[in-house]
């Protein structure tokens, strides 16, 4: 007659310990990450993606990251990639109480609690606070999924346009760590912007936007084709 709460209670005052979950998450725990889902998570963190630290332990963190509706199809091509790590599907969360997303709906994925995860929660985060390492390495998927997640594009002449990575919850430090990563990986040479007074962003001109259009071309979504304005339909069609 107890409950599963009551039970948990009992084992933890007597000092039983507790394998949550071992047979149901058996196999997850044996998978280890591959070079392109180390990527995707190292841009993903640098965007809109967290990793969330639920207790103490081996297999305490997660990966969550969640969009809006219109960008549904950009979140399935994560999870996609991370499927080995996901053991549900996409959920829709309402948010008309809270206002954000335009009171509109989010979709929100997450992965099982695994100890590879942890490894990116150690790197990425101080004291709860999202850092960039000082060792972080680009490459051209991790720069596709920053600039999916965190960047924007607007036209500054007929035939040019300005880029931006939203970098508005990094210090100082982690900017620079960012533009030095950006000229050492791709030659793309970028210049900070201070906003009110307040925080930076990253920004890129006409000629280095271009060239990150051309790094981040073949990692395109259809949904998010509309921050690559320059690329040779012709060439490049696949």
């Amino acid at each position: 007659g107890f409950g599963r709460k009551k039970v948990s209670a009992l084992l933890k005052k007597y000092g039983i310990e507790i394998k949550r979950f071992k047979r149901k998450y058996s196999s997850y725990y044996e998978q280890h990450l591959n070079q392109e889902q180390i990527d995707l998570l190292v841009g993903s963190l640098l965007g809109d993606g967290c990793v969330h630290k639920h207790h103490d332990g081996e297999n305490s963190c997660r990966f969550i990251e969640s969009h809006s509706i219109k960008q549904m199809e950009y979140l399935e091509w994560k999870r996609g990639i991370l499927k080995n790590f996901v053991s549900g599907n996409i959920r829709f969360v309402d948010n008309s109480k809270n206002g954000s997303y335009g009171n509109g709906v989010t979709c929100v994925f997450e992965t099982v609690l695994h100890k590879e995860f942890k490894t990116f929660y150690d790197k990425f985060y101080k004291n709860k606070v999202k850092v960039v390492p000082e060792d972080i390495k680009l490459s051209s998927l991790s720069l596709a999924t920053w600039f999916f997640d965190d960047g924007s594009v607007f036209k500054n002449g007929k035939y040019s346009y300005v880029s931006t990575f939203h970098t508005e919850n990094f210090d100082n430090r982690d900017i620079e760590i960012l533009r030095n990563g950006l000229k050492k990986s791709f030659n793309i040479d970028p210049f900070e912007v201070r906003v009110k007074d307040k925080y930076k962003i990253i920004r890129l001109n006409n000629l280095n936007y271009k060239k990150l259009c051309d790094i981040i071309y073949y990692h395109r979504v259809p949904c998010m084709e509309y921050k690559i304005k320059f690329f040779d339909q012709t060439s490049k069609a696949s």
